[in-house]
């Protein structure tokens, strides 16, 4: 079903510190049938407040678009403090912000990867959280706020881990151990218990993934098989494994190719499908493997910066790339071929603004001859 976020009100500017101002947003949640559902107040934090929001749900009810003007900002509920999202915005951005706190009624659906903070991913956000489950309860026991450091503590050296090329499964063993416990023996209310949960659900299916698996891009000129492996680049390749499990890449346009240098993919057929995913940032993985002819890599704009575009290396870039932190995480073994016919005549002429804003409208339009991934499968 559909969901609307509607402004209902002008926006009231609260008194606060000199660092600070917040805007309060009421507005009211309706149907597909435009027949109210309930109601929400959120409230936008930043210095030196600017500019004018716009605010809707996604059809799930989950997600908040809020239309920012540039800068960082802390989104939250009125009625559930820590709900707070920080958003960081460049020129023309849409922020997709998902709260915690209930949208006129409606409980927030499996967030899934779709966490907006820079440089989050699954295991951070279950880190979050704890701290916000642990901060809400009251009257936890020693025993019980035990159990959350604990947690806390073994999520910190996973992290650490992992932030260095190493996918260490004992410890995230230890994590969702530790998980149990907190839901079977510590008081929780409902919405934490249910929230833990899913948090519990999702490190077990992290852990067990493969740590090499193979991913199949059917082409418009043809197969392209990818290997995989968790070892050269596991954030990298855990976030790839979650796009291509959404079904992220299908009818996707190759809408860089530069020859002997690299083709590029990457942004969503639909914008809407772009916009849910572009702002989940990744911390960089280390270099372990060099950037030779057939490697798959993150497009990067910076330390920290990578998202969801992505380019196979179509000669030996070690000498330029590899100093750049473009690790490597995976490499094509056949089909070589079919990336090497993928349509040049365009060069670097497409707008990436403008894809990411119309999709494939833009691209079929402006661009016929471009080729695509028909589907992205997990072998």
């Amino acid at each position: 079903m559909s969901h609307l976020f509607l402004l209902s009100s002008a926006f009231a500017l609260l008194a606060l510190p000199a660092w600070a101002q917040t805007t309060a947003i009421n507005g009211t949640v309706e149907d597909q049938n435009h027949k109210p559902t309930g109601g929400v107040t959120l409230r936008i934090e930043r210095q030196d407040l600017r500019g004018a929001f716009s605010v809707r749900s996604s059809s799930n009810g989950a997600f908040l678009y809020v239309g920012l003007p540039v800068g960082v900002f802390r989104v939250f509920c009125q009625e559930d403090p820590d709900s707070a999202v920080e958003v960081q915005t460049q020129v023309g951005d849409a922020a997709i912000v998902n709260l915690t706190c209930v949208l006129g009624g409606f409980r927030p659906p499996d967030r899934g990867s779709l966490d907006r903070r820079p440089g989050r991913g699954i295991v951070d956000r279950v880190r979050a959280d704890l701290d916000r489950v642990a901060r809400g309860g009251d009257s936890f026991s020693e025993d019980e706020m035990r159990r959350f450091n604990r947690v806390r503590d073994r999520i910190a050296e996973f992290q650490s881990a992992r932030e260095a090329g190493r996918f260490d499964r004992e410890v995230l063993n230890e994590v969702i151990v530790g998980l149990n416990a907190i839901i079977e023996r510590t008081r929780l209310r409902a919405r934490d218990q249910d929230c833990v949960a899913e948090d519990l659900r999702r490190l077990q299916e992290l852990r067990d993934r493969p740590d090499t698996f193979t991913v199949k891009l059917d082409t418009s000129e043809g197969p392209v098989m990818v290997e995989i492996h968790r070892a050269w680049a596991p954030i990298g390749a855990d976030h790839f494994y979650e796009l291509v499990k959404a079904g992220y890449f299908e009818g996707a346009r190759v809408f860089r190719v530069v020859p002997r240098f690299i083709v590029r993919f990457g942004i969503a057929a639909d914008p809407a499908v772009t916009a849910e995913w572009k702002n989940n940032i990744l911390r960089d993985d280390p270099v372990l493997q060099h950037n030779v002819r057939g490697t798959l890599v993150y497009a990067t704009a910076g330390p920290n910066a990578r998202t969801t575009q992505m380019f196979i290396n179509l000669g030996d870039n070690t000498q330029s790339l590899d100093p750049q932190g473009s690790a490597p995480i995976g490499r094509v073994i056949s089909g070589m071929e079919a990336v090497d016919a993928l349509y040049p005549g365009y060069g670097e002429t497409p707008d990436q603004r403008m894809i990411e804003a119309r999709g494939n409208q833009y691209l079929q339009a402006q661009f016929p001859r471009l080729d695509y991934i028909k589907t992205a499968t997990v072998q």
